[in-house]
């Protein structure tokens, strides 16, 4: 079972929605520089920088702070709050599913995928808001949990893997090398620094391993590895299917733990299962959620005086209060 994180975008309308907040990180509109930046002494200037922003981004942004307004007005309205500690938990939960366990890695993965920090603390406020502003409507009891469970038990199965070091060198003689030092009784850490550039890759900790999908050579070899102690080395075929192939690395093992497939019990997994049915009640496509703001949206007054040229424009509202 894999956990899922809605990270709700109010809108609906874009997955790449900017907010107001991480476009401009710590900058106003008042004191964006003039030229924002210059390339090998070319400027480019505020005027062109504010007018693609706007054409790229301003529609969705517009779109996300109607959706933003009315979700805080409900909020303000039941009494709702999320606190600093709530936000980094989310946060933390979201990048330990994703397996981002370093503030680097962290960096790495923002620039790749167009984020800023800003951006994923803002949604990740709003995720928790939502959360708890639908945490009755959408609350899931224990009988639902055991359901799930019960008819889902086969996807909680872990399969076999075990727990090791992993030096992984390019040719037999590196790796032999270091073996050799390793049965001297220096730690992965230092072989890896010691030998740098002559390694393909070495693990900065021991990390588990799923043994399904590796050549039968390689899983008999990792098997039959003694614990505690380096082996090695183990033969990397190029072609994964045929173990008599080129070789195209070479491996040096420590094999710290050995774990039999097991299915989990529900012990272990009844709040992941609570968690997950929780947010697709809440994020789904026929959530909660989704369903509230697209109704809060038909009986909102909203009016948008700012057009955007080529882009779909959503109908004002103006309605009547009731009486």
């Amino acid at each position: 079972m894999r956990l899922k994180t809605g990270w709700f975008i109010l809108c609906g309308m874009a997955a790449g929605i900017i907010s107001i907040s991480a476009v401009f990180c710590a900058q106003t509109a008042a004191n964006i520089p003039d030229p924002v930046a210059k390339v090998n002494g070319q400027p480019v200037s505020r005027d062109l920088f504010w007018e693609q922003l706007l054409a790229y981004h301003g529609v969705y942004v517009l779109e996300n702070l109607v959706g933003e307004t009315i979700l805080e007005t409900e909020a303000k309205r039941r009494g709702v709050t999320v606190s600093e500690t709530e936000i980094a938990q989310t946060i933390g939960e979201r990048r330990k599913g994703m397996g981002i366990l370093s503030d680097a890695s962290f960096r790495s993965w923002l620039l790749q995928n167009e984020y800023t920090e800003n951006r994923v603390r803002d949604e990740a406020r709003l995720t928790v808001l939502l959360e708890k502003v639908f945490a009755q409507e959408a609350n899931v009891t224990d009988a639902e949990v055991e359901s799930y469970y019960d008819k889902n038990k086969a996807s909680f199965t872990i399969p076999a893997n075990v727990r090791l070091w992993r030096l992984s060198a390019r040719t037999e003689e590196i790796a032999q090398k270091a073996l050799q030092m390793l049965k001297g009784g220096k730690d992965f850490p230092a072989v890896a620094k010691e030998l740098g550039p002559s390694l393909a890759q070495s693990a900065e900790s021991a990390a588990a391993m799923p043994l399904a999908g590796l050549p039968s050579s390689m899983r008999v070899a990792i098997e039959k590895a003694p614990l505690g102690e380096p082996s090695g080395p183990i033969k990397v075929p190029q072609n994964l299917q045929d173990p008599n192939s080129p070789a195209v690395g070479y491996w040096v093992v420590k094999v710290e733990e050995r774990l039999a497939e097991r299915i989990r019990p529900f012990s272990e997994v009844r709040e992941e299962i609570r968690r997950e049915l929780f947010h697709e009640r809440v994020f789904g496509p026929f959530g909660i959620g989704k369903r509230w703001l697209e109704q809060e949206r038909e009986k909102a007054n909203i009016e948008r005086l700012l057009t955007f040229n080529g882009e779909p424009q959503p109908e004002s509202r103006r309605t009547t209060p009731a009486p």
